[in-house]
């Protein structure tokens, strides 16, 4: 079972090796933001803190709004989320159930969140990827396996396809046991392929 602070680290670690980006650098460029880090339990429908030591408030305030769902999510500026928790600060969530996941699907879900970070904060110009014609045509295949009505919440649009599909090129290359860019994906997209959800064809 990974702590709270393997994690914290991991996502640092895969952030400066598949992006070139700088967790730390990011924080202090948004006026020295905090990252919280949260377990979600599914079973228990609760979410407590892993990471960054959060505010009681923000904690009360992400279970009222019923994330225990979530099986991971980045969000960006949660105070603007949760006013009321008067916060400035990111947040990571991370499903009970994933922290005793292979560490190769770990490092793949860690980095599909940090695309999600990447284009919520507006920050892909900061790092060292490029989009170029097979990450365009990866991630459109990608797109269509998606389940695309829900976008709006899930917010896998085609430019995060396409930037998972540049990122998952690279992390086959650190994480070998992912074989290549398309098993790189899959595991990345393990949770939100139209294949692998309940009710779907």
């Amino acid at each position: 079972m990974r702590s709270g602070v393997q994690i914290l680290e991991r996502f640092k670690t895969l952030a400066n090796e598949v992006f070139s980006f700088s967790i730390p650098d990011y924080l202090a460029s948004k006026g020295n933001i905090s990252l919280f880090g949260y377990e979600t339990d599914r079973v228990k429908s609760v979410v407590a803190p892993l990471f960054g030591n959060p505010p009681f408030i923000l904690t009360t305030a992400i279970n009222s709004a019923k994330y225990v769902d979530a099986v991971a999510g980045y969000c960006v500026d949660v105070g603007k989320k949760f006013p009321v928790a008067k916060v400035n600060a990111d947040v990571l969530l991370i499903s009970k159930s994933l922290l005793s996941n292979d560490d190769d699907k770990f490092d793949a879900i860690l980095t599909h969140e940090i695309c999600h970070l990447l284009i919520d904060s507006s920050s892909i110009g900061k790092t060292s990827l490029v989009i170029d014609e097979k990450a365009k045509y990866h991630g459109a295949s990608l797109f269509l396996k998606t389940d695309t009505e829900r976008q709006h919440i899930t917010r896998h649009t085609l430019l995060f396809c396409e930037l998972l599909a540049a990122a998952a090129e690279k992390l086959a290359v650190i994480v070998p046991s992912l074989k290549d860019r398309k098993g790189a994906i899959n595991a990345a997209m393990h949770f939100d392929l139209r294949a692998n959800l309940p009710g779907f064809p």
